[in-house]
């Protein structure tokens, strides 16, 4: 009996203990069974996380895609595109560590990244304080052919893989003025993005010639000459304009500029006190005197509205007088000067006929107008022969002088037929 239960004693043991290595084993890896009668794997998490390779990059934002879903980008140091699988549980922070969402990213940010190449879904996306920003840009000078940027006295270079945004879409950079508020961002000497914060309109002038030669002034700040014709670049929004010229009461008004459209501000209806006269000469080298005083006939001449006494001289030209009324902004004065007559004087030989193109003229010595060109003088006297000479008078508006020679007589005969 005492046997017996040895005996059973020792079996239970026995089970006991291979129940314990059983577990035992399991606990250390090996396959076991679960629950549902499945094996599981307590590695598997951790193959999977192995296969993973995640990589650091800074990058500048090309593109974030019409349902932020995506981001395009382009690692700057080792200078390859990549597109990121972006949803709202990455993390994204700004430069200070502020959480952001992820529709937050815009164009031409540049960001640092760390990535799983597999999956190209980041750990972690935030705005880089490494990168250098700049919007004072104000005097920018693009150079596209050598692709540098210089601001103040600073000098960048830029590559093909620039990013010019507009409203979060791609801009030309032909098109940027230096009147655009923009911010640049680069990483040491290159320039990676220029962001357009706020474009630019233009700003054109009509029927302002009695302003022309003055000044505009933008916004009490920017000033522009005032040309026969302007159109000039200015930011969007609205600004104070002033135009100002001597002798002319100060023009002012208030203008909204349309962004990538043109303002028309029409000056047709200031009243001025005087006007700008355009003379027009019908000759050159002309003299212009106005109530006396010699005035350059090289630019159109402002005067206060009144009459004036004109007169114009040119050497061989007819003196011309005239009286001007000035009552308009700008008007247009024509000029045309009567040339002096050119005579001809004929001194010799004496007592002859003188003919000018067969037509009689008189006894010479003998003076007479004559019109530039090619003529023939004909010289006449009975009992001499008659003498053709061929002149040409310039347009000179100089007097010419002629002294031809003696006639030669005829043979004489007497009444016997004799010679």
């Amino acid at each position: 009996m005492k046997r017996a239960i040895h005996i059973g004693i020792l079996a239970v043991l026995a089970v006991l203990i291979v129940a314990a290595a059983t577990a035992c084993s399991s606990r250390n890896g090996d396959p076991a069974i679960n629950e549902t009668g499945n094996t599981t794997d307590a590695t598997t998490e951790q193959a999977v996380e192995a296969e993973k390779n995640y990589v650091r990059a800074m990058a500048v934002i090309k593109s974030t895609g019409s349902s932020g879903s995506e981001v395009e980008a382009y690692d700057i140091e080792i200078g390859m595109a990549f597109t990121l699988k972006v949803d709202d549980s990455v993390i994204v922070k700004d430069a200070y560590g502020n959480t952001l969402p992820s529709s937050g990213l815009q164009m031409g940010d540049m960001i640092e990244t760390k990535y799983d190449t597999h999956s190209m879904i980041p750990e972690y996306i935030r705005i880089t304080a490494v990168a250098w920003e700049r919007s004072d840009a104000a005097n920018m000078l693009i150079n596209q052919e050598s692709k540098t940027i210089v601001i103040g006295s600073d000098r960048y270079i830029y590559n093909d893989e620039l990013v010019v945004a507009y409203n979060d879409m791609p801009y030309d950079i032909g098109q940027l003025n230096a009147s655009d508020e923009v911010f640049i961002r680069g990483y040491k000497d290159t320039v990676w993005s220029i962001v357009v914060k706020q474009g630019h309109g233009m700003l054109t002038l009509t029927n302002h010639r009695p302003f022309v030669g003055g000044v505009m002034t933008v916004d009490n700040i920017d000033t522009y000459k005032v040309e026969s014709s302007i159109s000039v670049p200015i930011v969007a929004g609205n600004h104070s304009i002033t135009i100002e010229k001597e002798g002319i009461t100060t023009y002012t008004a208030e203008v909204t500029i349309d962004e990538s459209g043109e303002t028309i501000l029409d000056l047709g209806d200031v009243q001025v006190k005087i006007g700008m006269v355009d003379f027009v000469f019908m000759q050159e080298g002309v003299r212009l005197f106005i109530d006396g005083v010699a005035f350059d006939t090289s630019e159109d001449i402002t005067l206060d509205f009144g009459t004036y006494s004109i007169r114009a001289e040119k050497e061989n030209f007819a003196t011309f007088t005239d009286e001007l009324t000035v009552n308009q902004a700008y008007m247009q004065y024509k000029i045309d000067l009567d040339q002096d007559p050119i005579y001809l004087h004929v001194d010799t030989p004496e007592e002859c006929e003188l003919y000018i193109d067969g037509s009689y003229v008189g006894i010479i010595p003998a003076i007479t107008p004559i019109d530039p060109g090619e003529h023939v003088i004909t010289i006449r006297k009975e009992g001499f022969y008659l003498k053709n000479h061929r002149v040409i008078v310039d347009d000179s508006g100089k007097d010419i002088y002629y002294a031809f020679p003696e006639l030669v007589p005829m043979p004489q005969t007497d009444t016997q037929g004799g010679v």
